[in-house]
């Protein structure tokens, strides 16, 4: 017994001192952040042996999360781990994370420290990506907000813009002498209450991207001149007027008007959809809908991609802010089944289907896939299992046999079809025009 115990110690002493990896670096330091969110850092790590090595296990604070590479290193191969750091409190930090390789059995020892000056307690969209380098986790947003007269179209100072965080108040903004402010923000789903002297007081609503340069809101003088003419302004954004008075209603879908939705997207989230004119602007489009769908409305979320999965059950539109953030964290990459996905929206059209609503499938994908008759039976006729439906197919890019194909399918399915370019304003609200032309009550 005591010979086999000394082995195993022998054996330990051997194996800690072939250890074969090597970590750079071994330390982040971040310095003084004024302000953050999370902090995050990009470990590299190299195999020097030749046998394989795996990094089997992690352990840090509940504070450190991380995504662990699963597959073996070969000798001679890098690697890199990602850690995120989402400091609890401000104030000084020091971060030890042991990592495990199957090399050792003792554990490789990396460190996170600096000092926060103030926790970004921002509950809008995490930005952070995985492929992102180390550094600090704020992507802010450069917006600037004009407010001006609905009939003039003049521009209104000293007007006073309050932002929103939930149901509380974040922030004032005053606009000057030339009717705007301009600040940086990150990207979500905001709120605002704009009022100034002789107008009246509106709530809006933006989803706030990069893409996002400037927003654009009308106020209506209390006192209206007749002789005042209204002008087409050439707003980069239309705003979007929430009615305080009604937790049912939008302002595009007054509940008295437009029938409950029952919207199902299949998106395909292939690998070539990741170019710019395709699943971007999907996102963008998809967030203008969201912003003006109501609380007695239903949205599920299926991707497709090597395969297909349910990504938001269906649910009622009641957490926006959440919504947002799952659309804005859509990533394109791998094959396509686009015969899967088919099957699983069937599926959740019918699991969900509302009688006498707007029962409605969106079908966005470039078309790089082929069918058989089975799948397109699956809605032939604008029907599932006998139940009506609308169908509508929205492509991206610009291959014209793919654009053919869809409006091909489109037609078997009974639905319409709308190729959304980057150079069309209309295409952010493309869904939402169809959502309201169909949901509309006879």
């Amino acid at each position: 017994m005591s010979r086999m115990y000394s082995l195993f110690i022998l054996l330990m002493i051997c194996m800690t001192a072939n250890a074969q990896v090597l970590i750079k670096p071994n330390q982040y330091d971040f310095g003084t952040v004024d302000i953050a969110g999370q902090l995050f850092a990009t470990y590299a790590y190299k195999n020097n042996g030749s046998q394989p090595i795996y990094l089997l296990k992690i352990e840090g604070s509940p504070f450190i999360s991380y995504r662990k590479p699963g597959k073996a290193l070969l000798g001679g191969q890098s690697d890199t781990l990602k850690i995120i750091y989402t400091p609890p409190k401000e104030g000084r930090f020091d971060e030890s994370i042991k990592l495990y390789f199957s090399d050792s059995y003792e554990p490789r020892i990396v460190s996170l420290k600096g000092t926060i000056k103030k926790i970004d307690n921002d509950p809008t969209l995490n930005c952070y990506s995985f492929n992102d380098e180390a550094g600090i986790n704020i992507m802010m947003c450069d917006l600037k907000i004009n407010v001006i007269d609905s009939f003039t179209q003049a521009p209104i100072a000293q007007a006073t813009i309050q932002q929103y965080y939930g149901n509380r108040i974040a922030f004032d903004l005053h606009t000057n002498q030339q009717g705007y402010v301009s600040y940086s923000l990150k990207p979500g789903l905001y709120q605002y209450q704009i009022a100034a002297n002789g107008y009246q007081s509106r709530i809006v609503q933006y989803y706030i991207n990069r893409q996002t340069r400037t927003i654009t809101c009308k106020l209506i003088p209390l006192i209206k001149n007749e002789n005042i003419t209204t002008t087409t302004s050439q707003n980069p954004i239309t705003d979007t007027t929430i009615n305080p008075s009604s937790s049912l209603s939008s302002t595009e879908l007054p509940i008295e008007q437009y029938a409950f939705n029952n919207i199902v997207f299949l998106i395909d989230v292939s690998s070539s959809m990741s170019l710019s004119d395709r699943l971007p602007l999907l996102k963008q489009s998809m967030q203008t809908l969201i912003a003006e769908l109501r609380p007695v409305d239903r949205v599920s979320v299926i991707t497709y991609a090597s395969n297909a999965k349910v990504i938001c059950p269906s649910k009622p539109v009641t957490q926006k802010d959440e919504l947002s953030a799952l659309i804005e964290s859509l990533v394109a990459g791998g094959s396509t089944s686009a015969d899967k996905g088919l099957q699983l929206a069937h599926d959740v059209v019918i699991d969900n289907y509302i009688t006498d609503g707007n029962n409605q499938l969106i079908i966005a994908t470039d078309g790089s896939f082929s069918l058989t008759e089975k799948d397109l039976n699956l809605f032939r006729d604008g029907t599932a299992n006998n139940k009506p439906l609308t169908v509508l197919v929205i492509g991206f890019g610009k291959n014209k046999d793919a654009q053919k194909g869809l409006r091909e399918m489109a037609r078997k399915f009974q639905g319409s079809y709308t190729l959304i370019r980057k150079d069309q304003e209309e295409s952010n609200r493309a869904l939402l025009e169809e959502i309201k032309k169909n949901s509309r009550k006879k």
